[in-house]
């Protein structure tokens, strides 16, 4: 079969969405499939093509095809549309055109589904399997093609009755849904017309990672500490930056040796307008408000090549998010055996079972938070049951090798 993966973002762009269609398409095309990927060109996205030449690239040049006003508009839409999705707008989702941005943001979704549709029908596309619900209006295109869409966001009865309706008027839309966890799913499907949803998580694959970064030397060393705690999380409005920094700083109180490191770097949205840059300035001054500066590592985009490094360093991975839809940061540190603390929200919950595979905390309580570096501080024993009961957990659920079979069941059965 043929498919037409379409995103935003693609390697190499650093984040997990980019991370996840690279192991995804890799994947795809070892079984077999003819794959073509559409998304903004990136430099450096040359090197995908020299590793796996069969994989065939169309790009969109954001800088050339739109103007600066334009790609203004588009980010200033996505970023509103990103905070109701995720729950952190109380209003949730009403009229669309009524958002700043919308406009721009039609502007750049026609030209995806322009190019979409164009390379559908020169390549005699089997199924478009679009990823980016901020592209949603490319599930309208018409064509054979049985599209597969991927909602990456959260998806929870709490949220505004508007909010479900538009997800579930895009759900309508394609052939099939996926979600990343049951409770998800089951939001989706509880009341009215049924809809054709699957759940079915993204995943990682350090093999594919390794290819295309090759023999790239990891120049990146974490400072000397005896107690690590790790965040691989991007700065924006659903990451738990501020939670984690003030939890933290109360453990160094009584652990002043302890190190913060704070892994994360600009997304997509960050390299045509600046609506997110002030969450990172907002991080490092607490930690000078805090006087922890000097604890805190803010390392940046780290090359994936130095990750597995950082995590042979940790002892513990937090993940802190007000909002988050699935952690694949959180699956890479559980198939490392590194134990977690995450925040008991969306998929987080799903995949760190509290007490279980690790320790949860209610979002907005760093006492907590600070309790939970406590206790794994203590108790070593504990970190290493954690760890493994976690990895188990894994290698069931979230190993890249069962989870490509589903996919191409799901594939196969359309």
């Amino acid at each position: 079969m043929t498919i037409l993966v379409v995103s935003q973002s693609f390697f190499p762009l650093i984040g997990g969405v980019s991370s996840f269609l690279a192991a995804l398409v890799c994947g795809l095309l070892g079984l077999g499939y003819r794959v073509h990927v559409l998304h903004f060109g990136a430099t450096g996205s040359e090197l995908f093509s020299e590793r796996y030449p069969s994989v065939h690239q169309h790009h969109i040049d954001a800088l050339r095809t739109f103007t600066p006003s334009t790609l203004q508009g588009y980010a200033r839409f996505k970023e509103q549309l990103y905070c109701k999705l995720h729950g952190l707008d109380a209003e949730g989702i009403g009229d669309l055109s009524a958002i700043d941005g919308y406009h721009a943001h039609q502007h750049v979704a026609e030209a995806f589904s322009r190019r979409a549709t164009d390379i559908i029908k020169a390549h005699n596309v089997d199924i478009l399997y679009l990823h980016d619900y901020q592209l949603f209006p490319v599930l309208d295109v018409g064509t054979r093609a049985k599209k597969v869409f991927s909602i990456h966001t959260p998806v929870l009865l709490s949220y505004p009755r508007g909010t479900i309706s538009f997800l579930r008027e895009i759900v309508s839309r394609a052939d099939r849904a996926l979600v990343s966890i049951p409770e998800y799913q089951s939001a989706l499907t509880t009341a009215g017309k049924p809809l054709p949803v699957t759940c079915l998580p993204p995943f990682v694959d350090n093999e594919v990672q390794s290819t295309l970064l090759g023999a790239t030397v990891c120049d990146f060393e974490l400072p000397r500490s005896p107690f690590i705690v790790t965040c691989i999380q991007r700065f924006d409005a659903k990451s738990g930056h501020q939670q984690l920094i003030r939890g933290f700083a109360t453990f160094v109180a009584t652990h002043p040796a302890a190190l913060l490191v704070l892994v994360g770097g600009p997304s997509f949205t960050d390299s045509i307008a600046d609506v997110r840059d002030h969450y990172y300035r907002d991080a490092r001054a607490l930690t000078m408000d805090l006087g922890i500066s000097n604890n805190v590592l803010f390392a940046g985009s780290v090359p994936y090549q130095c990750i597995p490094a950082i995590y042979d360093r940790t002892d513990v991975f937090s993940l802190l998010s007000r909002s988050e839809c699935f952690g694949l940061a959180l699956t890479e540190a559980m198939s490392r055996r590194v134990p977690a603390i995450v925040s008991r929200v969306g998929g987080l919950r799903y995949q760190i079972r509290d007490g279980r595979d690790g320790l949860t905390v209610e979002v907005d309580d760093p006492a907590a938070v600070a309790a939970a570096f406590a206790c794994l501080y203590r108790r070593p024993d504990l970190r290493l049951q954690y760890a493994e009961n976690a990895h188990r957990r894994y290698l069931t659920l979230f190993h890249p090798a069962v989870l490509l079979r589903r996919y191409h069941a799901l594939f196969l059965s359309l």
